[in-house]
């Protein structure tokens, strides 16, 4: 009886699915919230903060856009996903959704991606749209007002 107590019952190829590294939503956010940054000589930043989910096992992250010079920040979207990784849930507004894409997903405000390719496309429509544009460019706008160029 003791010999079992000791035994591994694991399988041999327990991780074998996983021996490279995921890339989960948030790592991709945190990606692209560095090259804003290099984009703008970080004037104009981006903060990938997790945010509280109202359910267990879910995850939620606001995609901040932050003017560090200015002390302003604006949340441009968050991103909502459980274990799975996908589908992920952007709750980008309901403005931001009109521009974008208004008849992808089913709720007003987000859009219900599947998979990772579907949420690099919406990334790109999210950091494309003129919202967007015009947030940041205000903000690179007001910190040449102080001289920070």
């Amino acid at each position: 009886m003791s010999s079992l107590l000791r035994q591994d019952l694991w399988p041999e190829d327990l991780l074998a699915p996983y021996a490279t590294v995921m890339v989960t939503p948030a790592i991709v956010l945190r990606e692209q919230a560095a090259i804003l940054g290099k984009k703008t000589n970080n004037l104009v930043e981006a903060e990938v903060v997790q945010a509280k989910a109202s359910l267990r096992g879910i995850w939620a992250y606001n995609f901040l856009i932050i003017a560090p010079t200015l002390d302003y920040e604006y949340k441009l979207f968050t991103c909502t996903y459980n274990l799975n990784l996908y589908p992920v849930s952007l709750d980008v507004g309901k403005e931001m959704k009109d521009e974008i894409d208004p008849e992808y997903g089913y709720l007003e405000g987000k859009i219900l991606v599947q998979s990772e390719e579907e949420f690099i496309k919406q990334l790109k429509n999210i950091f494309r749209a003129s919202i967007t544009k015009k947030i940041i460019g205000t903000l690179l706008a007001m910190c040449q007002e102080g001289g920070n160029l």
